[in-house]
């Protein structure tokens, strides 16, 4: 059986050693309680620690993978050290496309958190053979809520009845 292709990515990035965690509606998968519960999204949304060589790392990864970069509408063709340098900067997300895989939106910040406190409250999931990072479930629906956009509010609603019982177990056990 062969991967996902974001599976594929995920299992190159951790081979490379890029230090990332999912976050978003992909995210929010990986913790469904069931299938009947996971929401299929678009796109995959990556958190990577905001440094340029973790960042050039990451993005090095995407091309070997054959997705095209993009920042700000443009191709992204060079990454050298001023590229990254305004990508962090301005906290600037790279949208990463391919013919065959999900796109991967790759996010040096994200609603809510510091990459730090995101970091401190992963889970990490097995998905056939790959070592999944995923940002904590509480901070994903946190996240989600402070967005506020339309999407987030529906998603929110499709997650508020499958999740509340796992969370409450959650917060029982603190």
């Amino acid at each position: 059986m062969s991967r996902s292709g974001h599976l594929q990515v995920l299992a190159a990035l951790n081979a490379s050693g890029v230090d990332y965690l999912l976050v978003g509606a992909l995210a929010l998968g990986h913790y469904a309680p069931d299938a009947a519960s996971f929401y299929v999204t678009a796109d995959c949304d990556l958190l990577v620690r905001p440094t340029a060589a973790n960042l050039r790392k990451a993005l090095r990864v995407l091309v070997r993978c054959a997705y095209r970069l993009t920042a700000g509408g443009e191709p992204l063709v060079h990454i050298d050290s001023l590229v990254l340098k305004r990508l962090l900067e301005r906290r600037i997300a790279v949208r990463s496309d391919s013919a065959t895989g999900m796109p991967i939106d790759v996010l040096v910040d994200a609603i809510g958190y510091s990459y730090a406190q995101w970091r401190r409250t992963r889970k990490v999931f097995k998905v056939e053979g790959v070592r999944v990072p995923c940002a904590g479930l509480e901070q994903v629906l946190e996240s989600k809520r402070l967005a506020g956009r339309d999407k987030d509010k529906k998603l929110l609603a499709l997650y508020e009845t499958a999740y509340k019982p796992l969370l409450q177990r959650r917060r029982k056990k603190k």
